[in-house]
């Protein structure tokens, strides 16, 4: 006698995407217990029976999508509000890594969004946090620290897959020992590690590998690709990352199987562009072949992670995917999570998220410091007026990436005030320590291109001390002392009055508010900034990247100008 099954759901009429062997056929898929059984070509059964059964009309049927490398704080949203951006956009799992709430709350600041990510439809994974505090406390003043111990402890949770990226990749060269220690938390765990790799050749670069590395998400160019994966290591594409020439050499591989798509930092209004989608559709537009650029946003991401149950439309995984009519001009119509649906025509369906829980959403972390003073953001203790002053300038290389050169200039000084030309594009840039309100620095930043007012902000990546930038000291005090006053936030003011605001008052990193309210307040903040000239293609996050004491080539922390490749310390003022 023929067997006689019954599913939850049939899907029928469907041009499915098979990420295997980079085509697409037209078939027809069963779900039952959130998992694909019976995946096949051609027309259905006639004797196939279904709770539900969805005529796709043709669409294509893709798996969702997996970013493998970002951090949830940077869209400055709960977990979530996260969920009910990204899921309409197609990503249904991700890996988070939460250094930045690390930094400023430490372990239990890591525990507490972890059990804030749990029981959603978005399947949010974790990475622990493995550098923190980032660099030594001669080079910026910590906040927060998760010795080799803490860092195992939080491997013990099963939704910790990895390790994650250890920023200080010239400690690791240098042979410190908190960092090697990583090495022995892995073998013990069980924890793949996640690079940050800017800079690393030769040598340098096989001894950090050697740890137990196995991805960087920092590739500046095509000899740096080249090198990295005849090393084993897994790459990880963001956005600034993919130029044309980086592209067409991964267009002539004849292996991409170790090439992944993944966001990093992501502001609120970035989410609306589409996060992981709208880098699969850059690669596309680039170059890939579509289903080459699906495959590195699901089936290799879930590979590399170890989820063999996930990333493809085939029997047996996840049935985790979503419908479009395009996949040069890709656009979900609608989203499914284990075969049931959740957001349709760009919003999540009603009932999709649970409500919130009753934990509370306070941290312990380093208050913002101030009220601050028009005294607190001098170049020069001393008045020095009318003086013409050699100075170092931390310069922005460009409109798209994080990189910073150093320029020397002079200026003039008005009472330990800096004074600039109107067609001068240079301005103040102030970080603040929150654990040692004394510690604090001043410099000048070329190339904002911030020509009027004042910013200020409680994320400064990653320790996340006060940052402010400006032209004039009123304007910088006033969006300081106006984050201050919300428990943290994005704030740009001119002179004596704030235009813009974007409040976060959990921890200074996270805002409680719905979606469109934190998207709207992050607009506004963004129309600010660019409105007085600041032109990078991502100006909050830019700004808040200033402070970065890992990043090419130099930074200002607390303690001053630093010069990352280096490691030291440089006076504002030269000799």
């Amino acid at each position: 006698m023929a067997r006689q099954d019954t599913y939850e759901l049939l899907l029928v009429n469907a041009q499915i995407v098979d990420v295997f062997r980079m085509r697409t056929y037209p078939g027809w898929a069963t779900v039952q217990d959130g998992r694909f059984q019976c995946v096949e070509e051609g027309p259905h059964p006639d004797s196939l029976i279904a709770d539900c059964t969805i005529d796709c009309g043709g669409d294509f049927l893709l798996p969702g999508l997996i970013d493998t490398h970002m951090h949830i704080e940077s869209s400055h949203m709960l977990p979530r509000t996260f969920a009910e951006a990204v899921l309409p956009q197609g990503t249904t799992g991700l890996l988070a890594d939460p250094h930045e709430i690390a930094n400023l709350a430490g372990e239990p600041g890591v525990r507490w969004l972890i059990d804030a990510s749990r029981n959603l439809p978005l399947s949010i994974f974790f990475a622990a946090p493995s550098v923190v505090p980032i660099v030594s406390p001669e080079l910026e003043t910590p906040n927060a620290e998760l010795d080799s111990a803490a860092i195992e402890r939080i491997c013990s949770d099963p939704c910790v897959l990895s390790i994650g990226e250890i920023h200080d990749f010239h400690g690791v060269a240098a042979g410190e020992p908190r960092l090697l220690a990583l090495e022995g938390v892995s073998l013990r765990t069980g924890r793949k590690i996640e690079g940050h790799i800017p800079e690393l050749r030769g040598q340098d670069l096989s001894r950090y590998v050697a740890l137990g590395v196995t991805s960087d998400h920092t590739l500046f160019s095509p000899e740096q690709l080249l090198e990295e994966l005849s090393k084993g290591v897994y790459i990880m594409l963001q956005r600034k990352a993919m130029t044309q020439e980086i592209m067409t050499l991964i267009s002539e591989l004849p292996d991409r199987s170790r090439i992944l798509f993944v966001t990093d930092d992501v502001s609120p209004s970035e989410l609306r562009e589409g996060h992981l989608l709208s880098i699969v559709s850059l690669g596309i537009e680039r170059g890939l072949p579509p289903i080459e650029a699906y495959a590195s946003a699901t089936l290799r991401p879930a590979t590399y992670l170890g989820m063999h149950r996930r990333g493809a439309i085939a029997p047996g995984r996840r049935a985790d995917f979503w419908r479009t009519r395009n996949l040069e001009a890709p656009k979900p119509t609608s989203v499914y999570v284990e075969g049931r649906l959740v957001a349709q025509a760009g919003r999540v369906v009603e009932g999709a998220i649970p409500l919130m829980g009753a934990s509370p959403l306070t941290l312990t972390a380093p208050p913002i410091p101030g009220p601050l003073s028009t005294e607190d953001v001098r170049l020069m203790s001393d008045p020095l007026d009318g003086s013409q002053i050699p100075v170092r300038a931390i310069e922005l290389l460009n409109d798209a990436s994080s990189l910073t050169g150093l320029a020397e200039i002079s200026v003039d000084i008005r009472d330990g005030h800096p004074q600039f030309a109107d067609d001068e594009d240079l301005c103040v840039l102030g970080v603040f320590s929150r654990s040692a309100p004394q510690s604090r620095a001043i410099a000048i930043l070329k190339g904002f291109g911030l020509m009027k007012g004042g910013a200020a902000s409680s994320v400064a990546h990653d320790t996340h001390n006060l940052i402010v930038v400006g032209r004039d000291p009123i304007s910088m005090i006033t969006a300081a002392n106006e984050v201050q006053c919300l428990g943290g936030g994005l704030v740009f003011a001119r002179g004596d009055e704030v235009e813009s605001a974007l409040p976060l008052p959990i921890a200074g990193l996270l805002s409680d508010a719905d979606l469109e309210t934190i998207v709207a307040q992050a607009q506004h903040v963004e129309e600010s900034l660019r409105s007085v000239g600041v032109r990078h293609r991502e100006p909050l996050l830019m700004l808040t990247l200033l402070a970065l004491s890992v990043s090419p080539h130099y930074k200002v922390t607390d303690r001053g100008i630093v010069d990352v490749k280096a490691r030291k310390i440089l006076s504002p003022r030269l000799p």
